[in-house]
C-alpha cells in the first residue's frame, strides 16, 4: 500500500465514524417499545435462536421508513456471490438497524425460495423478519428490491417468489 492510499484509508475510516455518529444523531428519533419475542413467532412455528434478553421495536410506519433508508445504502453495495451475498446482507441489515436505531427486532431468517406459480425450488436464502410494536411479523428481502410482506404462516408469497421459512436468529 502506498502512502497516499494509507492517507485515503485513514480519512475513509474517519469519515465513516463521523458519518455513523451523525446518522445516529439525525435518524434516531423514533418511539421505541419493549416487547416479548416468543409470542410473535409462536403462531408460525419457527425454530429460532434468541441472542438478547430484551427486545425493542417501533410501529410499522417507522419500520417502513427505516427499511427504505437501509435499502438505499444496500443499493450502493451490490450483491457479490460468497462475499456480500444474502447471508451477509441480512446480517448487515439487522446490525445497521440495531446500531443506528437501537432496534433489535430485525431478525435474520433462513428460507427456501421457490417459484410462486408452480412451487419449483429455486434456492436457499437468508433475508430478514421485522417485528413491529403490535407483534406483527413482516418478511423483508433486500436482495429482492427491499420488498416486504406481512407473515401469517411459514409460507409467504411475495411477488413471483414463495418463501418457506425455516428458522430465525434474532438479537
Amino acid at each position: 500500500m502506498t502512502i497516499p492510499n494509507k492517507i485515503k484509508q485513514a480519512l475513509g475510516f474517519l469519515y465513516l465514524r463521523m458519518g455513523i455518529k451523525q446518522l445516529k444523531e439525525v435518524l434516531y428519533d423514533i418511539p421505541i417499545t419493549k416487547i416479548p419475542i416468543l409470542p410473535s413467532f409462536a403462531g408460525i412455528k419457527l425454530y429460532g435462536t434468541e441472542l438478547d434478553v430484551d427486545y425493542y421495536t417501533t410501529d410499522w410506519d417507522n419500520w417502513t421508513e427505516i427499511l427504505d433508508k437501509v435499502y438505499s445504502i444496500l443499493q450502493d453495495n451490490p450483491w457479490t456471490a460468497e462475499k456480500f451475498d444474502c447471508d451477509n446482507r441480512a446480517e448487515f441489515t439487522s446490525s445497521l438497524i440495531s446500531m443506528i436505531y437501537n432496534l433489535n427486532t430485525c431478525a435474520r431468517v433462513y428460507c427456501e425460495v421457490s417459484r410462486a406459480s408452480d412451487g419449483v425450488a429455486k434456492y436457499l436464502h437468508w433475508c430478514n423478519v421485522v417485528i413491529d410494536k403490535n407483534k406483527d411479523l413482516y418478511i423483508v428481502d433486500m436482495d429482492y428490491g427491499g420488498k416486504r410482506q406481512k407473515i401469517t404462516s411459514n409460507v409467504v408469497v411475495m411477488g413471483v417468489n414463495k418463501y418457506t421459512l425455516k428458522n430465525f436468529r434474532i438479537g
